[in-house]
Formats: structure tokens, sequence, C-alpha cells
């Protein structure tokens, strides 16, 4: 059984000797040789990758003998062995194996919902592509683990996802694009305070920095990895490969005397630890530093130490490799006779199932001829109450037959009466759809006369070269017109909002124009309050107000420009609607309201409009308005609003006059969406330049 509390106990310290690692592997294949039970069995990774750093091959062939052994299927253990046969593989080189073990882990790992070793296992997975240069999916399987360590926010395990690319460029020997993966993988690492992985980081990009010859960047992250080595790791294998990175770069620069202060020092250390791979790197430095600096007799000698330490070690992968080769036939044999032992259990197990089974049919088909005769009898007995019943029901079918008969004959009385009624239905609807047809002729020529009455944009343009006019009839036809005109060197401008919209809304445009047109072209009244106090009269006169007693009539706003000096002279009279006008100098908004009474209205007899002036410069706009837009409704009900125009307006007023008509037009739509319109809608903006009177 592999208990967490036996691992905890067998993975303290010291994991870098040689006869330190011997307890260990025997540590492990001690737990391996305990029986696996049900209790809670665990595999301490960490451990046992430490152990496989060390001595890979029997790490591999231990874990997988973890597999074996397991009779109770426990997914933890499992999941366990798989990963470290894959870590162990990829160090021995047994890339396909342990791919295979890798792919086994994630999907163990995902039944336990473990994400912390999933991202572990991808990372890993990562390396062995990273090792058979298959960058594309190493670089995938990397951006695996950093994209699940960042949903779980663990920043340890997104430095490490990291450092997988930076391996997988390494391999590629594309140097320059791991700098930015590193740098990446230095600040998660920091934020986590993962000294071992900030470490590595330093240590990986001074190895960078020196293959792009940026041998400063290369000499201050060595520095930086070699401090935090020696302040909080001590991690004496890691602290000798870096001593020889800095003797690499300082013999490239020259430095003799401070690349061999640093190699004597990797030396030292390699030979205390008794790493032979590191004693043999740096034997083969020192060959090197020796044969810079011209020393034949001492590069000779360290290159045959060099030599003869390497074959040693050579030997030494070769007899690993033999056992290797032994180890995995005779767990493979081993395999097979178990795979044969369990073939006869589960046989024996098949016949012993046979005959049981073959007895209970035989019991279970006596039982079913029994109840099936039992059966028989009462079936028997129920078919002849079913036949006396059948006889009854036929005699009752009869006598309903006749009833439907007489049925299906007052039916056929009524379909008939059904398909006349239809006929009329059709002929009638054909009719409602000729005169539909002719009043939809007369409102499109409604609408084109009432087009015409409408200033002429070709001529307006002619003094008024900027201005914009938003005109959205509910219907075909409108109940709003506006009227433009120049007269005498000033400018006349009304918007008119009549009683009503559609065709009864467009008879009373066409009476206001008339009388628009007589007021100031006929009777030259020019005065803003006049021009309205006139036309009050003239709408009770037109529509015989006291003698028919209708309360028909318009809301109006009216302005009167005349040019002075160097400014113009504004003057504006309001029945219900306001004016805005924007000042060019001031760059603010402001707001004239109008009277509150209609033309037209009872109440408006003997009241008289009220005129107010005002004095804008030049480039000075003014907008006048119908109700439509303001009362226009959202899908919630709400309406637009005089408030929101007046800041729409404050917004847009700096803007060039076309700009500004898109402006306001998206507005309403945007605000409107799909609800209906509710009025007609008209919005007329002017500015007021030097040249047009």
């Amino acid at each position: 059984m592999f208990s967490m509390r036996l691992f905890c106990w067998v993975i303290f310290l010291f994991l870098f000797s040689e006869s330190v690692l011997a307890q260990q592997i025997d540590s492990l294949s001690y737990l391996l040789s305990l029986p696996v039970s049900g209790e809670k069995i665990s595999l301490n990774i960490d451990f046992a990758q430490k152990v496989a750093e060390r001595n890979p091959t029997q790490t591999y062939l231990l874990a997988k003998s973890i597999v074996q052994k397991d009779q109770n299927n426990n997914l933890q253990l499992n999941a366990s062995a798989f990963y470290i046969i894959g870590y162990s593989g990829m160090l021995i080189g047994e890339y396909a194996e342990s791919t295979k073990n890798l792919y086994k882990a994630i999907e163990l790992w995902e039944k336990l919902e473990n994400k912390e070793e999933i991202i572990r296992t991808n990372c890993y997975l990562a390396r062995v592509y990273a090792r058979n240069y298959d960058t594309a999916q190493a670089f995938s399987y990397a951006k695996k683990a950093l994209d699940l360590a960042v949903s779980i926010k663990n920043l340890k395990l997104q430095g490490l996802a990291y450092h997988q690319f930076v391996i997988g460029y390494f391999y590629i020997k594309d140097f320059s694009k791991s700098l930015p993966f590193s740098n990446k993988a230095l600040q998660m690492r920091s934020k986590a305070d993962d000294k071992q992985g900030i470490m590595s980081s330093y240590n990986m990009l001074g190895l960078a920095s020196a293959r792009l010859e940026r041998y400063d960047s290369a000499l201050f992250f060595y520095r930086k990895a070699k401090t935090i080595n020696e302040k909080y790791l001590q991690n004496l294998d890691m602290l000798s490969a870096i001593f020889d990175n800095l003797s690499d770069v300082f013999l490239i620069l020259q430095q003799y005397d401070s690349s061999f202060f640093y190699l004597e020092k990797g030396l030292k250390i390699a030979e205390k630890i008794a790493i032979r791979p590191r004693i043999m790197e740096s034997y083969e430095s020192l060959a090197n530093y020796y044969e810079k600096t011209n020393n034949t007799t001492s590069a000779l000698d360290f290159y045959r130490k060099y030599i003869k330490l390497k074959d040693s070690i050579f030997n030494e992968h070769k007899n690993e490799l033999i056992y290797r080769m032994n180890a995995s036939y005779n767990f493979e044999k081993k395999e097979a006779e178990n795979e044969i032992l369990r073939q006869e259990k589960t046989l024996n197990r098949y016949i012993l199932l046979a005959v049981g089974s073959a007895l209970f049919l035989m019991f279970l088909l006596v039982i079913i001829l029994f109840f099936a005769f039992k059966q028989h009898k009462k079936n028997h007995f129920i078919l002849q109450k079913q036949q006396k019943e059948i006889l009854e029901k036929n005699k009752i079918l009869e006598m309903q037959k006749g009833e439907i008969m007489t049925q299906n004959v007052e039916l056929n009385n009524q379909k008939q009466e059904i398909i006349a009624q239809k006929d009329y239905i059709v002929l009638s609807n054909e009719e409602l759809n000729h005169q539909y047809s002719q009043i939809q002729k007369s409102v499109e020529a409604a609408k084109l006369i009432q087009e015409a009455i409408l200033p002429f944009e070709g001529r307006v343009k002619q003094f008024l070269p900027n201005y914009f006019v938003l005109y959205k009839p509910k219907d075909v036809v409108s109940g709003d017109f506006f009227w433009i005109e120049q007269l005498d060197s000033k400018l006349f401008v009304a918007v008119i909002d009549c009683t009503g919209h559609g065709i009864a809304g467009a008879f009373m445009c066409m009476i206001a124009n008339t009388l628009l047109d007589q007021i100031i072209k006929v009777r030259k009244t020019f005065s803003p309050d006049q021009v309205l106090n006139e036309l009050n009269t003239d709408i009770r006169s037109a529509l015989r107000q006291k003698a028919e007693d209708n309360d028909n009539g318009m809301d109006a706003a009216f302005v009167c420009v005349e040019k002075a000096a160097q400014n113009f002279n504004l003057s504006f009279a309001g029945s219900k609607h306001p004016l805005f006008y924007f000042c060019s100098q001031t760059k603010e908004v402001k707001i004239i309201k109008g009277n509150k009474f209609s033309i037209g209205e009872k109440r408006s007899l003997n009241k008289l409009f009220n005129k107010e002036t005002v004095i804008l410069p030049y480039e000075s706009i003014f907008y006048l308005f119908s109700d439509g837009y303001v009362d226009q409704c959202n899908p919630e009900r709400m309406v637009f609003g005089s408030p929101k125009l007046f800041q729409l307006v404050s917004e847009i007023a700096n803007l060039p006059i076309k700009t500004q008509k898109i402006i306001v037009e998206n507005t309403l739509n945007d605000f409107q969406k799909d609800t209906a319109q509710r009025d007609d809608i008209l919005l007329v903006g002017i500015k007021i330049e030097s040249n047009i009177i």
C-alpha cells in the first residue's frame, strides 16, 4: 500500500548523494512491495519525481509494477503511477511509452477532478514532444496547461506552463523567441514566490542571452540565479551548473581569471556532491579553458579525465540499458503468466456460471409452463365473456349507425350553407380590396400634393446652405409641416404641428400653409407674435369655430431673423413649442419657451402671443421641432422627453450640420427600436451664416 504517511516519512531530504539515492530506491521498492488495500492509497509524486531524476530506469520499472499490483483499480494510485512512468520514461528516452502513460494519467486526473495534476501532466507532455522536436504538439499542450492554470489562478503552475514554451524554443534553437516566455515565467514565479522556479527562469534567460551573444545580460541573469540558489535553496547540483555557465561567458569575454574562478568553484561542488555528469562537464570546461589560455599540458590532462569519466558513464548507461531490457523481459514474462492464471480463473467461473444458469433455466421453464397453463384456462373464460359483450355492443353500434347517418345529412346541409357564406365573404373581400386600393392611390396623390407645398430644397439651399430637416410622417401624409421663406432681407422659419395626423392633419397643413403665405407675403406681417396672432384669428374664421363649435387648431414655433452690423437679431414666438439656440461665441445652448395655448383652441380667444428677441453672432444655430420627437416611446413605454433632446443638442451643436442630422436620427432609432411611431416627427436645424440674407 502506498499511503501518504509512509511517503512523507521516506521523502526526508538529501536527494543528491549516491548513498542517499540508494536509500531512496530501497524505500521506493519497499513501499511498492507492500500489499495494496482500499485504504488511503496515494503516491507522493514529488518524492518519486526527484528519485526518477537521479535513477530514472529503476523508478520507471518500479512505477510500472504499481499498476500490476493494484487489484482494486484505485484511481489516485494508478494516476500517480502512470504519471511517474511517463516522467521517468521521458528521462530515459522512452518517448512513445512516456506519451501513452501521461495520456492515461490525464484521463484519471480528469475523473478525480485534480486540475493541478492535469496542468503538471500537460506540461511534461509538452516537454516529451519538445524532445522529439514536435514543437507544434509541444506548444499545444503547453497552451492547454497555461489556460487551465490561469482559470484556477495558480501562479506557480502558470510559471511552469510558460517554462515549457521556453524549453520548446531551446530545442529548435530559436533563442530570441524564448525570451518573452522566460520573462512571463519569471513574472508568474516571482508573484508565487517560487524560489526554485525563479532560479530556473533566471538560468534559462542567461543561457538564451549567451546564445544570442548578449553577454552582459547573460552574466546578470546567471548572477541572479546564483544569488537565489545560495540564499534560499542550497541546490548544489544546480549551483555547480550556474558556475560553469558563468565561466563559459567569462571565457568568451577573455576574462580568464573570472572564468577560472567559477570553473574551480563548480568543480569543487560537483566533486563534493559526487554527481559524475556534473564532474564530467566541469572537466570538459577546464580542458577548454586551458586550451584557450595556451596551457596545452593542463588542457590535455583535463581532456583525458573528461574522456575517462565519459567512458565510465557510457558503460554504466549500457549496463543500465541491459538491466532495463532484462527487467522489461521479466516483467512482460510475469505479466504473461499472470494473464494465463487470470484466464484460467475466468474460464472456471464461466463453467460454474453456465451449469448454474442451466439449472436455473430448467427450474424457470417448469414455473413458466405451470403459470402458462393457468393463464390459458383464465384466458378461455375471459374470451367467452368478451364474445358475449361483443354481441351486445354490435347491437348498440347498429343503433348508433342509424343516428350517425341522420347527423351526416344535417352536417351536409350545414356544409352547403357554410360554402354559400364563404362565397359571399370572398366577394366582399374582393370589393374591400378594390376600395382599399383606390383609397391608397388617393392618399399617395395627397402625399405628392403635400410635398409640393413644403419648401423646395434646391431653392432654400440658395439662401440657406447649412440646414437640415428631420421629417418623418406617422402615416403616408403628415399633420406636421415646415415653412421657410426669405423676404425683404428677412428670413422666416416656421414649424407647424396641426391637430391630428394622416389625412385630417394634412388638410389642416394645407390651410395653415395658405394662411401663412397670405399673412407674410400679402399682408407683410413680419413680427413673430403678430404672425401667430393673425394665424389664430384666421384659423378660427376658416374653420367657422364659432358656428361649428369645433376646437381644431395647431401648435407652432415661428422665427424671424434680421441681419445687423456684425450679428443677427432673432425674434421668436411659440405656441406650445420652444426654441433651442446655440451661441457660437459662448458655446452654450439655451431655450426660449413659447406660450402655453394652441392656435385655434377655445381658450386662445382674446389671448395674445409673446415675442422674445436675442442677438446671435455669425455661425450660431437654432432648432425648431414639433412634439413628435420628444413624445416618442421606447419598448419600456418611456418617452424621449424635452430634457434629453436639449442634452442631445448641447452635445452635437459644434458638429457639422449634416453630421447633426445623422446623430439626431440614429439616436431616435436607437431609442425607439421596434416600437411603433406615435406621432408625426419634425425637427429643423439652421445655421445662420453671414451670407444667408
